[in-house]
């Protein structure tokens, strides 16, 4: 009997049975949680893909009219298309039911701050808005499911319960875009509004320089001291985008052929004040060049432009250093300074400051 008992106990045979009874459940649970972590990540991705097209979409219309938001909405709806194929929904398309779009003035500084579906980030700081004049950015987040399965529904293969979990989980990416416009490589220098006074200001002033007939613009200096305001058709200059004031640079940016400086349609940096005359760098543009001052160009680097036009105003003819020959009469036309349109000399109809095309 002891002898019986002894070669069981030494018997190999069939034991890999018993290794692999023991470890099958394993290798299943194993399998099934790499199926759904393929699933899932699919699902997320599809998700990810469709909220970035509809923030991109949205964001494409916020050009702060009164009709931004009125837009964005409407391109979420139409322009855009996406489906996910892992949620318990099926082929489930993306419509602006799974998600939540909030419209917001600006986002946190840092990545590491998160943003809830309703715009206020982890700091308490609320940045939605309403106001389609003001908001600069689309937040698009996919909503949690209700009474019945969301976009993001997910359902695990995996028995999850028998661990103490659950096999539903929603699936919540989000997105935000935003969009602006840029000038580049333009003169720093603003005009006023001269139909300021108006109550169709900027249908007025797209009407007075449209067509092939351009006005003349009389820019009027600001007057008065540095308390004065400045009024419609007066002029003044911009601060670079660096936020730079100096004369110099200002100057320079006159006097180069390619500004290499954008400003973005949220607004730009005036240069108030009294600052020195930067004429340096407007007559570069006209091939004409200083000997001389702290504010001398260069030719190699700063060239006239490429067509340049311009005529003679004699200020002082008797000066000892100024040889002057006076044109003749025929000659007198191919010599003088640009004028001003003919009305500048009577009464500009266009708000006083925009010429109505006829010169001399």
């Amino acid at each position: 009997m002891l002898g019986t008992i002894r070669a069981f106990w030494n018997d190999q045979r069939g034991v890999a049975m018993i290794l692999v009874a023991i470890m099958l459940p394993v290798l299943i649970g194993f399998s099934l949680l790499a199926i759904d972590m393929s699933r899932v990540n699919g699902l997320h991705n599809d998700l990810q893909k469709g909220v970035d097209a509809m923030a991109l979409a949205a964001a494409a219309e916020l050009d702060g009219n009164v009709d931004a938001i009125t837009r964005a909405n409407r391109a979420v709806t139409t322009l855009v298309a996406n489906s996910t194929l892992f949620s318990t929904s099926g082929d489930h398309p993306i419509v602006l039911a799974d998600v939540t779009v909030t419209y917001l003035t600006g986002i946190p500084a840092s990545d590491d701050i998160t943003l809830t579906a309703a715009g206020v980030d982890s700091n308490a700081q609320n940045w939605a808005s309403t106001d389609p004049k003001v908001v600069r950015f689309a937040e698009v987040t996919v909503n949690a499911s209700g009474a019945t399965d969301g976009a993001g529904a997910f359902a695990t293969i995996f028995p999850a319960s028998l661990v103490g979990s659950t096999e539903k989980m929603d699936i919540r990416p989000q997105a935000v875009a935003g969009f602006t416009n840029a000038l580049c490589q333009f003169t720093p220098m603003f005009i006023c509004n001269p139909f300021t006074n108006s109550a169709t200001s900027l249908s007025d002033l797209q009407a007075a320089v449209a067509g092939t007939k351009k006005p003349m613009i009389w820019l009027k200096e600001q007057t008065g001291g540095n308390s004065a305001q400045y009024g419609p058709g007066n002029y003044g200059f911009l601060s670079s985008p660096e936020g730079d004031k100096n004369t110099a640079a200002i100057t320079e940016m006159f006097a180069v052929t390619n500004p290499p400086a954008c400003y973005d349609q949220s607004g730009v940096t005036t240069r108030p004040g009294n600052i020195p005359p930067v004429d340096k760098g407007i007559n570069t543009r006209f091939d004409i060049y200083d000997n001389g001052g702290p504010y001398k160009t260069d030719p190699a680097i700063n060239p006239p432009a490429p067509n340049v036009r311009k005529g003679m105003d004699v200020q002082n003819a008797g000066k000892n250093n100024c040889s002057y020959t006076a044109p003749s009469t025929g000659q007198v036309k191919n010599f003088m300074a640009v004028p001003r349109d003919n009305c500048f000399a009577t009464t500009c109809s266009n708000a006083g400051s925009l010429g109505d095309g006829n010169w001399n």
